[in-house]
C-alpha cells in the first residue's frame, strides 16, 4: 500500500512538471520582420552564388538596409499584414565582376518587385513573393534581436 501511494504521488508529480514546462514560453520565438536580418538563399528560383552575401535588414521602424553582393543598400518597407512594399530603395555604385553585379541586380529589382511575404517559423525562412503570388526571394534569418 505504501509504496502504491508513493508511485502515485510521484507520477502526479512528474505530471505537474511536465505540464509547467509545456506552459512555458518559448525561448526562442517565431522570427517577425521588424529589428530582425536575413540571407538570400534564392533569387528568382536560380540560387545564389556561394560565398555571395545578398542580405536585408529591417530596423525596428521597417526601414531596410543590406548588402546587394556588391554594394550597400538602403530604403523603407511598409507592411499592412502579409502585403510589403519597398521604397525609396538607393544603394553605393562600386563596381564588381559581371557575375556579382548580376546577382545584385537581380536581388534589387525582385525586392522592388515583393507584394508579399510570409515566415516559415519551423525553419526562420523568409519567403517574399511578387504581384502574381510567386516566390522570388528566400532568405534564411541571421539574426533577432528580440
Amino acid at each position: 500500500m505504501k509504496i502504491k501511494i508513493i508511485h502515485t504521488v510521484g507520477i502526479t508529480l512528474l505530471g505537474l512538471l511536465l505540464s509547467n514546462c509545456a506552459m512555458s514560453s518559448d525561448p526562442y520565438p517565431p522570427p517577425s520582420l521588424p529589428d530582425s536580418a536575413w540571407l538570400a538563399e534564392d533569387i528568382g528560383q536560380a540560387g545564389v552564388i556561394d560565398m555571395l552575401q545578398s542580405t536585408l535588414k529591417f530596423d525596428v521602424n521597417m526601414n531596410v538596409s543590406g548588402n546587394g553582393g556588391c554594394n550597400r543598400y538602403f530604403g523603407s518597407a511598409k507592411v499592412n499584414g502579409d502585403e510589403i512594399i519597398f521604397s525609396q530603395l538607393g544603394s553605393t555604385k562600386m563596381a564588381c565582376s559581371q557575375a556579382v553585379m548580376n546577382q545584385e541586380q537581380l536581388f534589387l529589382t525582385a525586392l522592388t518587385a515583393m507584394r508579399s511575404w510570409r515566415i516559415d517559423a519551423e525553419r526562420n525562412l523568409l519567403y517574399m513573393n511578387n504581384e502574381e503570388g510567386e516566390t522570388i526571394l528566400r532568405f534564411s534569418l541571421l539574426s533577432e534581436s528580440n
